[in-house]
C-alpha cells in the first residue's frame, strides 16, 4: 500500500516570547487540516511550543514532498535560520516554501532569497495544493496560481482569481498539533476562527492589503456549533477564544450560534473581537449582551486605537471616543470584561492626540473598573496600507531583501524605540507612553490586583512576585511624575527594562 506524500509545515518561534509557551499556530493548522483532507500526510512543528524542534527536522523532513514555513515579519529571523539549517546542514532535497503574511506582502523579495524555492502568496489552501500537484508532476508550473517562483533570475507568478471558499474547510484536526499541547488544552482558552476577513477599511490594517481579506467570509452557525462540539467532546475544552477579525459582523449568525449553544447544551466560556460602534440599540444592546453573558461570553477584544477623533478619522476607523465609553458602560452593566487596544505614533498624530488617548483610558476605567487595556503600543506600518505610504513619504526606508528584513526586525524588536521612526513628531513622549502604557492611569490597588493575577497565571516564583510588584509600583509612580512634569529625558528605566527583556528572551 502506497503511503500518502508527506508535507512538513513549520511555524517558527517568535523573536520575543513572553508568557507561557502555549500556542496554537492557526495558519498552519488550517492549512494542514485542508491538505490532509486532500490525501497528504501532514506534520506540524511549532517552535513556540517545542523549543527543541530543530532536533526533529532531520527525521521529519527526510522523505518530505515539500517543507512549508509560515512566517509573519517578526518571525523572519527564525524562519531564515530554519531554512539555512535545512538547506546547508541537513541538505534536504524537498523544496522550501515560504508562506504567511510576510511572503504575501513581499512576494518577490521573499522568492529571490537564496534559501527560498517557492512562495505562497495570500491564502494557502488552494495555492499550496496546486504547488504540491506540480511537485508530483500532476501539473505544469505555468498552470498553478498564487505561487511565486524564480526561473532564469525572473520572478514567475500567476495571480489566483478564485477565492478559497471558507465553507469548504474540513473539521480542524487538532491532533496535528504537538501532543504536549493537546494535554494542556483544558487549561487554556483555545483559539478558533469561524470567519475570515473584515468588511471595514481601517487605514492601518493588513486586511486592506491582503486581497482575500477585503471580503468577510464565515462558517454558517451549524458548522460553528459542530466545531465547538468537536473540541469540547474530544479535547475536554470549555474555554474558547473566537479569533475572528470581527466575530460580530452578522448579528443573525451570532444569534443562531447562541441558539445552537442552548440547543446542544454546550456550556463554554468564550470571548471574541467586536467594534465599539456595534454597542448600539439595534445590535449589542443591553438585552442582547445579557443573552451573550448567559451563554458564556466573558470578554470582548476591542480595537479602540485612539482617544482622539482626529486620529480615528486618520485611521478611517468609523468610530468615536463616545462609542468607547458607551461600550465600557454596557459591558460593566452585564459584567462582561472588555479589553481595549490602543496605539500611538502614527503619521499625523500630535501631542494633544496622545494626551487624549491617555485621558480616554482613564474614562474607560471609570465606566468599567474591570476593563483591561492593551498598550498604547507603537504603531507599526503594514506595507501596502494607506498609512504605510505616509511613513515612506516621511523618509522611512523599507528593507530590500529578506536578509535585510531579518536584520531590521532583530534590531527593532530587541531595541524598540520610536526615536528612529521619521514620521513621529514627539518621540520622547511616545517612548514614555509606550513604555508605561496603562501604568499611567491605573490605581495602585488595580496594579497590585492585576500583577498578582499575572503571577498566578504564569506561575511566577515568590521572589519574582515580591521584587516584581515593587518594580511595577515604583515604575508606575515614576511614570506619572514624568507625565505630570512633561519630563521625558534620560529614560534610564526604559533602557534597563529593554536589557532585562532581551536577557529573558535569549
Amino acid at each position: 500500500m502506497l503511503k500518502n506524500p508527506k508535507v512538513v509545515l513549520i511555524y517558527p518561534k517568535f523573536l520575543i516570547q513572553e508568557g507561557p509557551s502555549f500556542n496554537i499556530p492557526l495558519s498552519v493548522l488550517h492549512l494542514g487540516s485542508y491538505i490532509e483532507k486532500q490525501g497528504y500526510e501532514v506534520v506540524i512543528l511549532d517552535g513556540n511550543v517545542d523549543r527543541k524542534y530543530f532536533d526533529l527536522f532531520k527525521k521529519t523532513t527526510k522523505d518530505a514532498l515539500a517543507v512549508g514555513i509560515s512566517a509573519m515579519t517578526d518571525q523572519i529571523s527564525e524562519a531564515r535560520r530554519i531554512a539555512l539549517f535545512l538547506k546547508k546542514d541537513l541538505g534536504i532535497k524537498a523544496p522550501l516554501v515560504f508562506g504567511g503574511v510576510h511572503a504575501t506582502l513581499f512576494p518577490e523579495q521573499t522568492t529571490f532569497d537564496p534559501l527560498v524555492d517557492f512562495t505562497v502568496i495570500g491564502e494557502g489552501e488552494l495555492s499550496f495544493l496546486d504547488l504540491l500537484k506540480y511537485l508530483q508532476k500532476k501539473k505544469k508550473l505555468e498552470e498553478i496560481s498564487g505561487v511565486g517562483s524564480k526561473i532564469n533570475n525572473k520572478f514567475l507568478y500567476n495571480p489566483r482569481f478564485i477565492r478559497f471558499d471558507f465553507k469548504d474547510m474540513p473539521l480542524i484536526n487538532y491532533r496535528l498539533l504537538n501532543p504536549r499541547l493537546l494535554k494542556e488544552f483544558p487549561d487554556y482558552y483555545i483559539a478558533m476562527i469561524t470567519s475570515r476577513g473584515c468588511p471595514h477599511r481601517c487605514a492601518f490594517c493588513i486586511n486592506t492589503v491582503i486581497k482575500e481579506n477585503t471580503r468577510w467570509r464565515a462558517w454558517q452557525s451549524e458548522r460553528v456549533i459542530k466545531e465547538i462540539s468537536n473540541i469540547v467532546e474530544n479535547f475536554h475544552v470549555n474555554k474558547i477564544f473566537f479569533w475572528d477579525e470581527n466575530f460580530f459582523v452578522n448579528k443573525k449568525r451570532v444569534e443562531e450560534i447562541l441558539t445552537g449553544l442552548e440547543k446542544e447544551n454546550l456550556k463554554i466560556k468564550w470571548f471574541a473581537n467586536a467594534r465599539t460602534d456595534y454597542f448600539k440599540s439595534d445590535f449589542l444592546n443591553l438585552s442582547f449582551l445579557k443573552r451573550l453573558k448567559a451563554n458564556g461570553c466573558e470578554k470582548f477584544g476591542i480595537g479602540a486605537e485612539s482617544g482622539s477623533q482626529h486620529m480615528l478619522d486618520i485611521y478611517n476607523k468609523g468610530t468615536t471616543p463616545l462609542d468607547m465609553i458607551n461600550s465600557a458602560s454596557l459591558c460593566h452593566q452585564v459584567k462582561i470584561i472588555p479589553t481595549y487596544s490602543f496605539m500611538i505614533g502614527a503619521p499625523g498624530e500630535t501631542k494633544k492626540d496622545m494626551e487624549k488617548t491617555i485621558q480616554i483610558i482613564g474614562k474607560i476605567y471609570t465606566a468599567c473598573p474591570k476593563a483591561r487595556i492593551l498598550g498604547p503600543q507603537l504603531f507599526r506600518p503594514y506595507p501596502g496600507s494607506e498609512l504605510y505610504q505616509k511613513c515612506l513619504e516621511a523618509g522611512w526606508s523599507e528593507p530590500k531583501t529578506l536578509l535585510e528584513w531579518e536584520e531590521v526586525v532583530e534590531k527593532e524588536f530587541m531595541e524598540t524605540s520610536p526615536f528612529k521612526s521619521p514620521w513621529m513628531k514627539h518621540p520622547k513622549l511616545i517612548n514614555i507612553i509606550w513604555f508605561y502604557s496603562s501604568l499611567l492611569v491605573l490605581s495602585p490597588v488595580m496594579l497590585i490586583r492585576l500583577f498578582i493575577e499575572y503571577t498566578k497565571i504564569y506561575k511566577k516564583s515568590f521572589i519574582y512576585q515580591v521584587f516584581g510588584l515593587g518594580g511595577v509600583l515604583g515604575m508606575s509612580a515614576l511614570g506619572k511624575i514624568r507625565y505630570k512634569l512633561h519630563f521625558y529625558d534620560y529614560p534610564f528605566e526604559v533602557n534597563l527594562f529593554k536589557k532585562f527583556r532581551s536577557i529573558l528572551s535569549s
